[in-house]
């Protein structure tokens, strides 16, 4: 009888353990259920709270305004009609608007191959700086100069060695191509931001049918120029292909106001910045039947 008894005994405590376990294990599991509701709803409140806050970079398109295409075209046509009849003469008005959808287009390709230009001269002159000067004339390219002494450059090494090292000409390098690529950035920061970058993107979006006027404005242009040749000639890897197509839809924008058709009529405006992007391709590389393509 004594042994049984101390098996019953070992049997209660032996269950009273378990009991024990099963409760601290049942313990855990609420507590883990408890947590993970508390981390869903703390989740979904973020996530509700994220929702209901816009994304900051989509908040800037809302100041700007989109195109009717049909409805610019139809509102061309009441202009034209009523222009050819108070004119009087219906064959001078009606060829007068004819020529000047060939002459604007021409002077877009004109100030682009202009702007093009003065891009090209002024970046040869300035890159000539990293490399050393011609006396008297400190911004005459190397091999344009002709004075006496010949060009003086800023390494006193005249060794080919691509490896020699000159601690004066690679200061002046790295000091001229610092204040070059500077001079641009703080333009472009100061006083027209939209002049960043290759203008492209934005002009796509404005041909899609967005008013973007700020990125077309007589500033952006300016700037855009002076800030390019500044770029080009401080040795970065960027080129002046791009930013010409920017150029030229700018200078687009601006020839649009001598005609009150362009002027007053977006879808017509986009034409003509349409032909600006071809002429600021045809200029970069040379290429007219490229830049229609394009």
């Amino acid at each position: 009888d004594r042994p049984s008894g101390m098996a019953r005994q070992v049997s209660t405590e032996f269950s009273a353990e378990r009991r024990y376990h099963s409760l601290q294990l049942m313990r855990k599991e609420v507590s883990v259920s408890l947590a993970e509701v508390v981390g869903g709803a703390g989740a979904a409140t973020k996530a509700a709270a994220r929702r209901k806050k816009p994304k900051e970079s989509l908040s800037g398109w809302d100041r700007y305004a989109t195109v009717s295409f049909p409805a610019e075209e139809s509102k061309d046509f009441t202009h034209r009609s009523e222009h050819i009849k108070s004119s009087g003469d219906d064959r001078c008005a009606s060829a007068w608007t004819d020529i000047t959808t060939w002459l604007l287009p021409a002077l877009i390709g004109f100030l682009t191959a202009s702007s093009g230009v003065l891009i090209e001269k002024a970046s040869d002159r300035l890159n000539g700086v990293l490399f050393g000067y011609c006396p008297p004339e400190l911004l005459e390219p190397p091999h344009e100069c002709r004075a006496d002494g010949g060009w003086v450059s800023w390494s006193r090494s005249s060794s080919q060695d691509i490896f020699s090292f000159d601690a004066r000409g690679w200061g002046a390098y790295i000091v001229a191509a610092a204040t070059l690529a500077g001079t641009s950035a703080t333009l472009v920061r100061c006083f027209a931001p939209t002049a960043r970058g290759s203008g492209i993107p934005e002009v796509k979006t404005i041909l899609g049918g967005f008013v973007m006027a700020e990125v077309l404005e007589l500033k952006t242009l300016v700037v855009k120029v002076i800030g390019l040749a500044f770029s080009v000639s401080s040795g970065m890897a960027l080129g002046k292909e791009g930013p010409l197509v920017h150029v030229a839809c700018c200078w687009a924008n601006f020839v649009s106001k001598l005609s009150p058709r362009y002027m007053e009529n977006e879808g017509k405006r986009r034409e003509l910045i349409s032909t600006a992007a071809a002429a600021g391709v045809a200029v970069a590389f040379g290429a007219p039947v490229g830049g229609g393509a394009f």
